[in-house]
């Protein structure tokens, strides 16, 4: 688990700076509510490599949520959208990882490919790498983990491939972490 003594924390710098795409993001908030949020949730990700998107607004600190808690490799993927363009989510995701001092473990890749599912250890049920289908799935390490990144009534068959991940042949796992008031939708 990070600490503050690991100085992956932000500076006071972060303090000042508003940050622009999909509407603003407060990083004075996000300075407070990221280490927070790691903490709160025991987040240890040391060693792992995350395959997730990079995204506006909000949604950029998915990112650099998995870099601070210790992702070995963090893999983002990204595209257009109607919220930014690649460009600016690229940007915005560079600026906010280079705030907390991850610049250099959060890639950003503009195409989704079964190679870097290859490489995931965990796999984020996320816009920019939907859907999870058979393919993407079969490409996956055999240990593979997708959580859903939703609550459970919000699920959706058609982003991740339930079939393939129950393979008898596949050991995955997939479905929201246990937390109190979630339930498993993969059995």
């Amino acid at each position: 688990m990070l600490s503050d003594s690991t100085n992956r924390w932000p500076s006071s710098h972060v303090h000042a700076r508003t940050l622009h795409g999909n509407g603003p993001v407060d990083g004075a908030r996000l300075a407070k509510l990221l280490p927070e949020t790691i903490a709160a949730f025991h987040l240890d990700l040391s060693g792992l490599t995350v395959l997730t998107e990079a995204a506006s607004g909000a949604y950029v600190v998915t990112p650099i949520i998995a870099a601070l808690a210790g992702a070995r490799r963090v893999i983002a993927v990204t595209g257009e959208s109607p919220y930014a363009s690649t460009d600016e989510v690229i940007a915005q995701t560079r600026e906010v990882a280079s705030l907390f001092g991850v610049f250099s473990a959060v890639e950003i890749h503009t195409k989704r490919s079964t190679d870097l599912f290859a490489e995931a250890d965990i796999i984020t049920n996320l816009g920019f790498l939907r859907p999870i289908d058979a393919e993407a799935v079969e490409a996956m390490k055999p240990m593979a983990v997708v959580p859903l990144m939703c609550e459970a009534w919000e699920f959706r068959p058609g982003d991740l491939d339930m079939t393939a991940c129950r393979s008898p042949l596949r050991t995955h796992r997939c479905g929201p972490f246990h937390f109190k008031g979630t339930r498993d939708v993969c059995n």
